[in-house]
């Protein structure tokens, strides 16, 4: 119980306490707007932009200050949905995330903070996942900059604002890692695909 309460603490601090989300007023076009630092701003598409037909289990390695926690993923993605579920690692679900063109909508479990930001997940797992014409459209305030290994960045006159880490191919069969220093959290992702019997 000690670590699910740390882990608590923990992603309340980091997913939440450094931005707010506010509502376009077009939701046919795109969803809900996302801080992603002082600024900067992810504005998530009306429907999930990560593609079809992907089943990943993901360890994930939060580290915030001189804090650092794990958690797991499991997440499903199918044209036009995409479900993430958030539990302590071999533990109890601490909530499920649903996007689809209706909206985003979460379930919290007892142990969920009523703070943890289910947009500021999926901003995050945008910038690592999304495709890059996606997020050339969607990011206001910051330069898009991708690398040729996979990588992206976001600039601001000249500044590395988040840096991800990622292989150009097969992005969610690998490790991948973010770091958002306006912020101060870096998040490490180890994702395997699952196959299905």
């Amino acid at each position: 119980m000690q670590l699910g309460r740390y882990l608590i603490l923990f992603l309340m601090t980091l997913l939440v306490g450094c931005a707010g989300a506010s509502r376009h007023t077009d939701p046919v076009s795109v969803g809900p707007v996302q801080n992603i630092a002082p600024g900067i701003a992810l504005r998530l598409p009306a429907t999930p932009p990560f593609g079809a037909d992907v089943t990943a289990q993901q360890l994930v390695q939060a580290r915030y200050r001189n804090r650092t926690e794990v958690f797991q993923a499991l997440i499903e993605s199918s044209s036009g949905r995409f479900t993430i579920v958030l539990t302590v690692p071999s533990g109890p679900r601490i909530m499920r995330i649903d996007w689809t063109a209706n909206g985003i909508a979460e379930k919290r479990e007892a142990i969920a903070p009523s703070s943890l930001s289910a947009r500021r997940l999926l901003a995050d797992l945008a910038l690592v996942y999304a495709p890059e014409n996606i997020l050339r459209r969607n990011i206001e305030g910051a330069e898009l900059v991708a690398g040729d290994d996979g990588g992206r960045k976001l600039e601001r006159n000249g500044e590395t604002v988040v840096e991800v880490e990622r292989p150009l191919h097969e992005p969610w069969n690998a490790r991948a890692r973010l770091v958002n220093h306006a912020y101060g959290y870096t998040l490490d992702i180890q994702s395997r695909l699952m196959v299905s019997p």
